[in-house]
């Protein structure tokens, strides 16, 4: 089964909008685990209508964010979520589970197109169990905005298991002039300005190595 890990931030209108979109076009069982943060009440009324497990915290970095839902999460792929997600393609469920079936070592990134990086880039990506088993965590726990997925995507390619399929999970971002900027995404812009992630995911690429050198290991175990 599928968890989609979903951190949200005062956002019931479009938290309801992906919640909705990623049930109706499921044709199996999903899982839709939040994150909360614990001074947004409005949060909790919709998940709690929406009938979808939640965790409630301090605010953190966003990258933890995944972490702390996947501690939560009962399925064996995981998904990279957000509340500007919309998933569009029906069976998209289906269909990731079909690739990971078919992997003897399940250490595959697969991903459909968001909208704006087709198959070069996954913004929303997907990962099994064994995956997080053997690195320590779905997503590194370090930055305020940018560059968990580019961290999921240049281990996945740097091991040649990045795998696209042909369903849409679009981004709803303001970048792409398909949401207008809110005070949730200039509060992300402000911490990125104040804490430069892309300098911090540059100085640890020793340790996204090592992300490599482990799934690499099972991957020849296999």
């Amino acid at each position: 089964m599928i968890s989609v890990l979903l951190p949200t931030r005062k956002r019931p209108a479009w938290l309801k909008r992906a919640v909705e979109s990623a049930f109706i076009t499921a044709s199996g069982p999903i899982e839709i685990v939040l994150y909360i943060d614990q001074d947004d009440g409005e949060s909790v009324i919709a998940a709690d209508q929406l009938a979808v497990n939640y965790v409630i915290g301090p605010r953190i970095v966003l990258s933890d964010c995944w972490n702390k839902c996947l501690a939560a999460a009962s399925g064996d792929i995981y998904m990279m979520g957000g509340d500007d997600m919309l998933f569009r393609t029906p069976g998209w469920d289906i269909m990731v589970e079909s690739v990971f079936s078919e992997s003897d070592d399940k250490i595959l990134m697969v991903h459909g197109d968001d909208g704006a990086n087709g198959n070069n880039f996954a913004a929303f990506p997907t990962i099994h169990a064994r995956w997080v088993e053997a690195i320590g965590y779905f997503a590194p726990p370090y930055f305020v905005g940018d560059c968990a997925d580019s961290w999921l995507n240049d281990v996945a390619n740097d091991l040649g298991r990045r795998r696209y399929i042909p369903f849409t999970t679009e981004h709803l971002h303001p970048l792409f002039g398909k949401a207008l900027s809110d005070a949730t995404y200039n509060e992300r812009k402000d911490r990125e300005l104040r804490d430069n992630p892309t300098t911090l995911y540059d100085r640890l690429l020793p340790e996204r190595l090592r992300d490599v050198e482990k799934l690499r290991a099972i991957m020849e175990r296999r």
